[in-house]
């Protein structure tokens, strides 16, 4: 699905029997639009998924003296 909201939905109209979808990140927290869409339809969760995330960040030289 494109966004949070549309696996609600394909779940609320059952299009799809199981949804993923983020409930935290370690760049921006909590998830806001996760949790407004489990606050609007009647959605259970049936079980979690762990993703290792790995940050590759990088910078111009020309940025590092700064």
């Amino acid at each position: 699905m494109a966004t949070i909201k549309a696996v609600f939905e394909s779940l609320h109209f059952h299009q799809t029997d199981y949804g993923i979808v983020p409930i935290e990140n370690s760049t921006d927290g909590r998830i806001v639009d996760t949790l407004d869409m489990f606050a609007r339809l009647p959605t259970r969760i049936t079980g979690e998924v762990e993703l290792a995330i790995h940050h590759h960040l990088s910078a111009s030289a020309r940025a590092a003296r700064c």
